[in-house]
């Protein structure tokens, strides 16, 4: 059975005890196949720009910052989402917390404890959603992510350079950059 509690017996036949990491590995090749052209493109822009002459620490910098971006966002956003779910939880409070949020929490923490696959079928899954939670966002498609990630897409990307451009930016070489953030 699917959920049956992890044993050091394996069983005979154990394909049916692998279903979930391997429904889990599939959603997470599928992700990537999704957004394959997505990420294509946007590796060959990072490509571009380092082709610009943008390199070492300054290409760095800015990818790290994208970076931090992307995954900063597929990260907050389900941290929200649990917060909207204990705000809205029914029941008496323990605490400030209540009890039937406790409770869900102590059941899915007892599940994951117990069993190993499900565990591990849950990681693979929520690398799969950042995966499609980035992808979304180079894409364009707001399915999942909330916000557009492509460097340059010609719609809803960044704002021009002059929009932006500062005194103290004098220095800053637009040639490297221009259509490509």
């Amino acid at each position: 059975p699917l959920l049956a509690l992890e044993t050091d017996e394996r069983p005979e036949d154990s394909r049916e005890s692998d279903l979930l990491p391997l429904g889990a590995t599939a959603a997470l090749a599928l992700s990537f196949a999704v957004h394959a052209p997505a990420f294509a493109q946007f590796a060959s822009q990072w490509a571009a720009i380092s082709a610009a002459g943008v390199q070492g620490e300054e290409f760095w910098s800015a990818f790290r910052f994208w970076a931090f971006f992307a995954l900063g966002h597929a990260l907050i956003k389900p941290a929200v989402w649990i917060g909207e779910v204990l705000h809205s939880s029914p029941g008496p409070l323990l605490g400030v917390l209540p009890i039937s949020f406790l409770g869900a929490n102590i059941l899915v923490l007892g599940l994951f404890a117990t069993q190993p696959k499900i565990r591990n079928a849950f990681s693979v899954l929520l690398v799969a959603l950042t995966i499609n939670f980035v992808g979304s966002g180079l894409d364009g498609t707001v399915n999942n992510a909330d916000y557009n990630l492509a460097l340059d897409d010609g719609v809803k990307g960044c704002p021009a350079y002059e929009e932006v451009r500062q005194p103290s930016m004098d220095g800053f070489d637009i040639t490297k950059y221009d259509g490509r953030w």
